[in-house]
């Protein structure tokens, strides 16, 4: 049996905002495979969530974007994007050291999905992505934010 080669969030933002139907992009989010939707959950929470707060820099930050697509990669951002959690405020780390662990961050993933990261950090990927809404969210993970 071949399993499914997963999606990148690109990928699925993709797929979402492609989709005529909010029921239908409500499926989708719904029947994301888990190391997709560990990912797609992270970035949605930095976007949506107000307590998340990054200690970085607005805009793009200078770095190389990754052109390569392996199979690796596919599965990498599950465990790299792990590495937010030392960019936020609450952190104990240096600005420089939280901007370094953002920039190999962004370096590591697919260039597409780097995009994405500096826009959650910016709290601007609803802007690229213009049927990301927080009720979809909620719609598709009701307990994946907090209550407002």
């Amino acid at each position: 049996m071949k399993t499914k080669t997963p999606r990148l969030p690109h990928e699925i933002l993709e797929a979402i905002q492609t989709e005529r139907y909010v029921q239908k992009r409500v499926e989708l989010l719904k029947n994301l495979e888990p190391n997709e939707a560990y990912a797609f959950k992270t970035i949605i929470q930095g976007q949506f969530m107000p307590s998340v707060e990054f200690d970085l820099p607005e805009g793009t930050p200078p770095y190389t974007p990754n052109q390569t697509l392996d199979e690796k990669q596919r599965t990498h951002i599950s465990s790299a994007i792990k590495s937010l959690a030392e960019c936020v405020k609450t952190s104990k780390n240096n600005r420089i050291q939280k901007e370094t662990t953002f920039i190999k961050l962004l370096e590591s993933v697919h260039e597409k999905d780097a995009e994405i990261l500096i826009a959650m950090k910016d709290k601007k990927l609803n802007e690229k992505f213009s049927v990301l809404k927080e009720r979809l969210i909620r719609e598709a993970y009701p307990t994946l934010l907090p209550v407002t």
